[in-house]
């Protein structure tokens, strides 16, 4: 006599049902839309002081431009000379630092240094 059960009388395990998910939902993300209601309330009547200055940041623009190898140079002995001294600055802050101080000539001037500068092929 066997103990082994008849195929017919095996019942089989039970898969745990995984909740059905269509393609086309996403996980939500927390926005001002989908918050609980009570912090939608709170959010309108105090603000975070970071919102405030996320909002009224600047933000930076990637820009490609062309210099002469003896000006790159300039840019890059001017930065370890500012790096000897202490004052850690990058490349791009150069740039802006002598954009603003052109911004600071008169228009005779700007034209007069457009037509001395050496032109990059």
């Amino acid at each position: 006599m066997s103990t082994r059960k008849k195929p017919s009388q095996v019942k089989a395990a039970k898969k745990p049902e995984e909740p059905v998910v269509s393609p086309d939902t996403t996980p939500e993300t927390p926005t001002l839309q989908n918050k609980p209601t009570k912090r939608r309330r709170l959010a309108k009547a105090f603000t975070y002081p970071l919102d405030e200055i996320l909002e009224n940041r600047t933000k930076p623009v990637r820009e490609r431009f062309t210099i002469l190898q003896g000006e790159y140079e300039q840019l890059v002995e001017m930065k370890k000379n500012l790096s000897a001294q202490g004052l850690d600055a990058k490349k791009s802050d150069l740039v802006r630092i002598g954009l603003g101080l052109l911004f600071r000539q008169s228009e005779e001037d700007i034209q007069a240094l457009l037509q001395s500068l050496p032109r990059a092929s």
